[in-house]
């Protein structure tokens, strides 16, 4: 465990946050770590560049059943390749509940009896976008980089190479970076919930018919579909 909190800091790999929140030096579950599997393979790949397991033959899955549909091992993968997976806090496709073994009748498969519909997406952040533009600084560098290299700069850099001056251009190029979410918040407000339930679906005046309301609430409608038809 002490090794652990050792490397429970930016100097490891992944440095990033985990399943239990923002990550914090030293607090090792604060932090995304590889699974034992994932370790297990790493350890072996490292030993096959010692001359490890070069005889070894990768088992390949069949891609479609005997009767040519296509084998349900090839639709789960196709998924998964795709997926963001950890760190499930609360996540992108799933939440920290696809850790615990006791919901799954076998491997990807979920075990009907144990759960309900809703339970495996009912932790999930509710709107995303919110959550989304929430995870910044060490989450999801793939989906939600917090800066990037603007492809400007990148075309600058190389329009201005020099190949005397090869060594530092590549670095300069990843040096000059952005924020991802540039301009995020800058636009004007919208409008509030009470001037859209006051105009768009303003209340029945007193002693107004249902027709007359119907009326004063299409007509009131024609106007908001006319003005955005100007811009």
């Amino acid at each position: 465990m002490e090794k652990a909190v050792d490397a429970a800091t930016t100097f490891f790999m992944p440095p990033l946050s985990g399943d239990e929140g923002t990550r914090v030096s030293g607090q090792v579950h604060s932090w995304l770590s590889l699974t034992y599997l994932q370790y297990a393979r790493m350890k072996a790949w490292l030993q096959k560049d010692k001359g490890w397991g070069q005889s070894q033959t990768a088992k390949v899955e069949p891609h479609l059943l005997e009767d040519g549909s296509i084998h349900p091992s090839v639709l789960t993968r196709a998924l998964l390749d795709r997926a963001c997976g950890g760190a499930f806090f609360p996540g992108i496709e799933v939440t920290a509940i696809v850790r615990d073994p006791k919901l799954y009748a076998e491997a990807f498969r979920f075990d009907h009896n144990v759960l309900e519909p809703g339970d495996v997406t009912k932790y999930m952040a509710c709107p995303w976008q919110a959550d989304f533009y929430e995870c910044k600084d060490a989450w999801w560098p793939a989906q939600r980089p917090d800066d990037v290299v603007h492809e400007d700069s990148f075309k600058k850099i190389f329009d201005e190479f020099d190949e005397d001056a090869l060594a530092g251009t590549f670095e300069r190029a990843l040096g000059e970076r952005q924020p991802w979410a540039r301009g995020v918040g800058d636009a004007v407000p919208r409008a509030s919930g009470t001037f859209l339930m006051e105009q768009v679906l303003p209340e029945i005046k007193k002693g107004e018919t249902f027709g007359e309301y119907a009326e004063r609430l299409a007509n009131t409608w024609l106007g908001f579909l006319a003005g955005a038809a100007s811009v």
